[in-house]
């Protein structure tokens, strides 16, 4: 016991006694420690109900069938004439320009500082706002490429390429969003 180990000899305090001080200490210590891990209730998002939230959840998933579109083409530019393919491409830079940045940068602008202030941290979103730049820059990037390509259509080296950019904006979209998603779904359910 305690007592023996450190040679204490009181008649007055037991061997039970000696344990118990320790284990109460390591027992006070783990409270503690649950303690500072135990997050405290967020606050609910001024200016967004739990309606508003989902409204953005349903509007992130309206998106799906747009960024799919990205991973479809770039999956039939080999099956295409390169007219046809040229055509396709069009549409795609007409999608982004007026459908899938526009709704990003409406988040940027006005979602994100909002959801800022029910998350914890000084700048919460700030891998998200990165995403989007990303997403900003590989757009207009495809869109200019598309733009230069010659009316008969894409070659074998510009397919190829054009493809590689489909696919990287689509999967930098799907991640994206499935991030805000899951803020917002996250939010919602608080």
């Amino acid at each position: 016991f305690f007592q023996a180990e450190d040679g204490i000899r009181d008649k007055l305090v037991t061997g039970v006694q000696t344990c118990a001080l320790p284990i109460s200490i390591d027992v006070v210590s783990i409270l503690w420690a649950l303690q500072a891990l135990r997050t405290a209730p967020r606050p609910r998002v001024s200016g967004l109900s739990r309606e508003d939230l989902l409204a953005l959840l349903h509007d992130n998933r309206a998106l799906d069938a747009g960024v799919e579109e990205l991973r479809i083409t770039a999956d039939l530019l080999d099956a295409r004439h390169p007219a046809q393919a040229r055509a396709r491409l069009g549409e795609v830079a007409d999608l982004l320009a007026n459908t899938l940045v526009p709704h990003e940068q409406d988040d940027e602008t006005a979602v994100y500082p909002v959801l800022a202030r029910a998350l914890p941290g000084p700048d919460p979103l700030a891998a998200l706002s990165r995403t989007h730049q990303e997403l900003f820059l590989q757009a207009r990037t495809l869109e200019a490429f598309i733009r230069h390509l010659d009316p008969a259509g894409p070659g074998e080296d510009e397919v190829r390429e054009l493809r590689r950019r489909l696919y990287g904006l689509y999967a930098i979209f799907r991640l994206h969003n499935a991030q805000e998603e899951e803020i917002y779904d996250h939010l919602a359910d608080d």
